[in-house]
């Protein structure tokens, strides 16, 4: 049978994978894998079965929603920085670092001079204008020097939901104030709105019915 066939091509039924070899919580995401995969297969099955095609957008489907039933976890790049400043203006570079998510690694000051090196971490998608807020921060006293260092896997899960009475309890049910305060979630937003992609938001949050004046007064 060709459903056959596929099921066990597909669907991992040929591979030596065992309840005893993966973990309750890995053992439980395979099988749901396997369940939507299975649905989508039956579900794109015809009078004449299915073609080559139709096998490739079928799994597509499935590998997508089985992923998005796993918490996701966003990878972003992260800059080494290195900002040169004066000893009495390292406190508004501390200020600037943090206020763009940084992580202050060391500070280094040079032997008989007033002058520190301040190490951090900035992850590539907060250091954009970072030159003119040190600038106007310090005076003109601080030059930053940024080279690419690594890929950091953010903390937060960008479509994050609470589920259990705990849950909602501790962070609300209010969809829209928790995506305000999810960084993983905005960066997301922000980057399909430099690429023009649609964003699920509502264009005027509280909008008020302005009045109608008449001509010769109110």
């Amino acid at each position: 049978c060709i459903r056959d066939s596929i099921n066990a091509e597909y669907m991992g039924e040929d591979m030596n994978l065992t309840s005893d070899e993966l973990s309750a919580e890995q053992s439980e995401a395979l099988q749901k894998a396997r369940q939507i995969a299975s649905e989508q297969v039956a579900s794109s099955f015809g009078r004449h079965g299915m073609f080559g095609p139709q096998i490739i957008t079928c799994m597509r489907t499935a590998c997508v929603q089985a992923f998005q039933l796993q918490s996701q976890r966003l990878l972003e790049p992260v800059y080494s920085c290195h900002v040169l400043v004066h000893g009495e203006h390292s406190g508004q570079v501390y200020a600037a670092l943090q206020k763009r998510r940084a992580e202050v690694l060391e500070e280094i000051r040079r032997e008989g001079t007033d002058m520190h090196t301040v190490v951090a971490q900035l992850p590539v998608a907060e250091s954009f204008h970072f030159a003119d807020d040190l600038w106007d921060r310090t005076r003109g006293s601080a030059t930053a020097q940024l080279s690419f260092s690594h890929w950091q896997m953010m903390a937060e899960d960008p479509y994050w939901v609470p589920q259990t009475e705990e849950e909602k309890e501790e962070f609300g049910e209010d969809l829209a104030f928790l995506r305000q305060s999810n960084t993983a979630y905005q960066l997301i937003q922000r980057v399909r709105k430099q690429k023009g992609i649609f964003v699920s938001e509502a264009v005027v949050a509280e909008g008020e019915k302005m009045k109608k004046y008449s001509r010769y007064g109110a």
